[in-house]
């Protein structure tokens, strides 16, 4: 896993080729200034289930992202149980495009079960991914066959 996702307490529970998910609890490590869920943070969310989801999805190909769009549609603030979820919209050869969307979460316990309850979307993004990258090179593409401007 991701070290800032560690950083920011992160727990993942589901890493699939299908789905990604995880949770968090909204703290000083994540906010900003006005005690908010920091976007930035939502972003790094969206690229890092993305990110490894396409990894898992690839059989272990070496990813990197190349696009990321992030609306923001609600504040979370410090304190806050933010639930995040990543699925694959195209999982192609060498290119793969996910949707990742941070919710808020509303926990309960029934029967010994602990279930989650989403109430409401807090953000919604669309990463996409190059795949099967070399690992011997920074390079996203064989610097050769591409044109400059």
């Amino acid at each position: 896993m991701d070290n800032f996702l560690k950083f920011i307490g992160f727990q993942m529970e589901r890493t699939t080729p299908e789905l990604v998910e995880g949770r968090f609890v909204v703290n000083d490590r994540s906010c900003q200034p006005y005690l908010v869920l920091h976007g930035g943070v939502s972003a790094l969310i969206a690229q890092s289930l993305a990110g490894i989801g396409a990894n898992v999805a690839s059989g272990s190909e070496r990813v990197a992202g190349v696009e990321l769009n992030i609306n923001h549609l609600r504040a979370a603030p410090v304190g806050m149980e933010v639930f995040a979820s990543a699925k694959p919209v195209y999982v192609g050869k060498k290119v793969h495009v996910w949707d990742v969307t941070l919710s808020k979460v509303d926990s309960s316990t029934e029967l010994g079960v602990q279930e989650k309850k989403i109430s409401y979307v807090l953000a919604i993004s669309r990463v996409t991914l190059a795949v099967g990258l070399n690992p011997e090179t920074t390079e996203l593409f064989d610097v050769k066959s591409t044109s400059r401007l």
